[in-house]
């Protein structure tokens, strides 16, 4: 038998019902799936959430949970589909040599912010020896740069608009 509640009563049910703290996540095609069992009642309780695994997983640790990858499936009842390994894709336009522009790409499996891509961008040009003892202010100041994130699902619907 499978109890759904909506994710924000996903802990608390689970403690009331299954008299655990023990929780599966698994991603799914449009954010991801929580269950919990009880093996000697027969009860499962799932909840689905529309954002990132991660941040259900971070959300039911904070509230004392303890979370595994996997999921709970009755039969083929919510088994999820497995999540597209899609990235996140971050561009940033900068003023190169000569005032040239240049362009660097990078893909993430989380969404980054523009600071984490700027760090990125700056350690790999330190890495590489294209810059030369220069700090990441004066780096970000003589470089210009504008980020653009582009999002699993914005990737996957510029596909899509090719294929119609």
């Amino acid at each position: 038998m499978t109890l759904r509640v909506p994710f924000d009563l996903f802990s608390e049910t689970v403690r009331r019902v299954c008299a655990t703290n023990e929780a599966y996540v698994a991603p799914t095609e449009t954010g991801c799936i929580c269950t919990a069992f009880e093996p000697t009642k027969g009860i499962r309780v799932l909840a689905k959430e529309s954002g990132p695994g991660k941040a259900a997983r971070e959300k039911l640790e904070k509230s004392g949970m303890k979370v595994s990858p996997g999921y709970w499936a009755d039969g083929e009842e919510d088994v999820p589909e497995p999540a597209p390994r899609v990235p996140f894709v971050a561009a940033v336009s900068y003023d190169a040599s000569n005032h040239l522009p240049g362009v660097w790409i990078d893909a993430y499996n989380e969404l980054p912010t523009a600071a984490q891509v700027l760090r990125a961008m700056f350690d790999e040009f330190s890495d590489t020896g294209e810059l030369h003892e220069v700090s990441f202010e004066e780096f970000v100041r003589l470089a210009k740069p504008n980020v653009v994130i582009v999002t699993p699902s914005e990737l996957i619907s510029y596909v899509a608009a090719k294929d119609q």
